[in-house]
């Protein structure tokens, strides 16, 4: 087989085909493969950096694939009791998308590009269960919809630090390109992931999204970066519409930022009215503080009139678990009081005097100087004439989020430079796609 290059999805008279293996029997049995010659009728692969947004950096997305089964005598509809797959269609199930180019003179056989690896989310049938509609999601979807990560306060930590020990805690790692070495005085996570991501990625310049090859990626904005790819009339562009400033919609920017500090001693847990027999010990797990991030516990008083211990304390900055015995050979009755030191923080606002502001509030942003440098670059994104540039085009799976794109088209008297931060793919037999290209003077590149 024969290697792909962008140009052979370019050339005028080019046909693609697409494959998807849907792994039933699990990721290390053979997948059940599906083509347009067999199963597939059509199908869409959402690849993004983030969501739509007020900002330049939307929230994080998990990549998300929709397709279309038809199959003989409800092959794929999961209540098919005498179906193949029945009993094995259920959500988790492992998904690939492939896709490579035609050579309809079948003087060549190209190998497949790999467009993602996702896990089923959801899987409907018709009413006649000939039909199934499916939609699948790459890893991060999980991460975005699980709970709150439970990480204690860390000190002098740089970007890319707070995230590695995020994504380690959750079980994931990154490859990071770019520069995320900024620090900030304190790194603390005291709200779901999805808030948390979507909060640290405008405070850091940080894109986190999944590759092609389905491994996690971080793309840090603020970066030089040398073009990938050059399209043209020629060979990818059908449309294109561009979103004008969006100077229309805001005339300034409000930024408030957190200068943080550590507190004075504070009571951070209080337990009432607890009753323990005699030398047993009682073990409680999860107790949420009152105030919140805990920094540290620097003491903890009972109220207790017999003799208790309270032992086996781990924390992190939003809860804790201990453990108390009671010392005695009678029943006691105690009461806790924890005293620590949560971290506090004094808001800032840089603002500027219009009347209609984007408003941003983002505690991962912890000095002046970089407070100043980040408002620099939300000024700069609302007062571009393009922001943002939407483009219809023939589709070039070799394309990935990040890359560097220049736009040259006589048609529509454009010459535009970006990078590239979704794309929505269409395949129907043929491959189109939808790219959202976000203008490089954003970050001076």
């Amino acid at each position: 087989m024969v290697a792909t290059t962008a140009a052979d999805y370019n050339t005028t008279d080019r046909a693609v085909e697409m494959a998807i293996d849907i792994y039933f029997d699990g990721s290390h049995s053979a997948p059940v493969r599906c083509l347009r010659s067999n199963y597939i009728v059509d199908c869409t692969l959402l690849d993004e950096a983030c969501t739509d947004g007020s900002t330049f950096v939307g929230q994080p997305s998990s990549n998300e694939l929709s397709f279309t089964l038809l199959g003989e005598r409800g092959r794929f509809n999961p209540t098919n009791a005498s179906g193949p797959y029945y009993g094995k269609i259920k959500t988790g199930v492992m998904v690939k998308a492939y896709i490579r180019p035609i050579d309809l003179a079948e003087e060549v056989e190209y190998e497949w590009d790999l467009l993602g690896t996702f896990y089923v989310t959801d899987w409907q049938t018709d009413i006649t269960g000939i039909t199934a509609s499916v939609t699948a999601n790459d890893i991060l979807y999980y991460l975005f919809n699980s709970g709150m990560t439970k990480l204690p306060v860390l000190d002098d930590v740089s970007y890319e630090e707070l995230l590695e020990a995020f994504l380690d805690y959750n079980g994931y790692t990154a490859t990071v390109v770019g520069d995320l070495s900024t620090h900030i005085p304190y790194g603390f996570i005291t709200v779901s992931n999805d808030k948390f991501l979507s909060e640290f990625s405008l405070g850091a310049l940080a894109y986190i999204f999944c590759d092609h090859n389905g491994d996690v990626e971080v793309l840090g904005i603020d970066r030089e970066s040398s073009i990938d790819y050059t399209l043209t009339d020629s060979d990818q562009i059908v449309s294109m519409k561009a979103d004008q400033s969006i100077l229309l919609e805001y005339d300034g920017v409000s930024l408030t930022y957190a200068l943080p500090y550590i507190s004075d001693e504070k009571d951070i847990l209080a337990v009432k009215d607890v009753e323990l027999n005699a030398g047993a010990t009682g073990r409680y797990q999860t107790q949420q503080f009152s105030s919140t991030p805990v920094y540290a516990i620097n003491r903890v008083a009972s109220s207790s009139d017999h003799r208790i211990m309270v032992k086996d304390v781990s924390a992190n900055s939003i809860d804790v678990d201990y453990a108390v015995a009671n010392l005695t050979a009678v029943k006691a009755t105690y009461g806790l009081n924890f005293y620590g030191f949560t971290v506090d923080s004094l808001r800032v606002a840089k603002e500027d005097s219009g009347v209609s502001l984007l408003k941003i509030d983002n505690v991962y942003v912890q000095s002046d100087e970089y407070a100043e440098y980040l408002k620099q670059l939300l000024s700069k994104y609302i007062s571009l004439n393009v922001p943002k540039l939407e483009l219809e085009v023939r589709g070039n799976p070799k394309y990935t989020i990040g890359s560097k794109l220049h736009i040259v088209s006589q048609a529509y008297n454009v010459d535009f430079t970006g990078i590239l931060i979704r794309q929505d793919y269409k395949y129907d037999g043929g491959l189109s796609a939808t790219l959202t290209v976000m203008n490089s003077e954003i970050i001076g590149d």
